[in-house]
C-alpha cells in the first residue's frame, strides 16, 4: 500500500519533491505518515497545543503559526475528514500545493470508524510503548496500532 501512495504522491507533487508536509497530527495524520514513509514527511501541523512539539521518528509536530512562516510551494496533505475549512485557510494564506487524502487516492480507514474518535493521548501512548521497546505485541487489543508497530518494526530491520 506504501508504494501505491508514493506513486499517487510522485504524480501529484513531482518525483524531485522529496517531503510533504501533513496538516494533522491525529488518527489519520499518523496513518498518513506510515503509509507514505518517513522519508517523504517533513513534518507535522496542528492547531492543537496538545498535539504541538509531539515528535514521531524525528518529525515534529509544529503550531500553524509556525508553519505560516514556510514557504508558499511547500505540498501540504491535509489529513483530516473534514478539512475543507483547513484548505480554504491555506489557499487564503498562499500556499499553492495543498492536497487532501481523496486527492492521493488513500484510503485511511482499515480499522473501524469509531477508532477515529478514540483517546488520542492513549493511542500515543500505544503507539510510543510499541515502536520504542521490542515487547510482544499480544497484549494490545488494537489491531490498527499493531499494524502500525508491525510495519515499523519491519521497516527499521530492513533498513539495519
Amino acid at each position: 500500500m506504501r508504494h501505491i501512495a508514493n506513486r499517487l504522491v510522485n504524480s501529484l507533487l513531482g518525483v524531485n519533491m522529496k517531503c510533504v508536509v501533513i496538516y494533522g497530527c491525529g488518527v489519520n495524520g499518523i496513518n498518513l505518515y506510515y503509509r507514505l514513509g518517513a522519508n517523504r514527511v517533513l513534518l507535522f501541523v496542528d492547531r492543537s497545543k496538545e498535539k504541538q512539539g509531539y515528535v514521531l521518528d524525528g518529525k515534529n509536530c509544529i503550531s500553524y503559526e509556525e508553519f505560516l512562516s514556510f514557504d508558499r510551494e511547500q505540498p501540504v496533505i491535509v489529513s483530516m475528514e473534514k478539512s475543507k475549512t483547513v484548505i480554504c485557510d491555506l489557499k487564503e494564506k498562499g500556499f499553492t500545493n495543498v492536497f487532501t487524502i481523496d486527492d492521493i487516492g488513500m484510503d485511511l480507514y482499515p480499522y473501524p470508524k469509531p477508532f477515529v474518535y478514540s483517546d488520542i493521548p492513549k493511542m500515543k501512548r500505544l503507539l510510543e510503548d510499541g515502536l520504542y521497546n521490542d515487547e510482544d505485541l499480544s497484549f494490545m487489543d488494537n489491531d490498527f496500532i499493531k499494524s502500525i508497530i508491525t510495519d515499523y518494526r519491519i521497516r527499521k530491520n530492513e533498513h539495519s
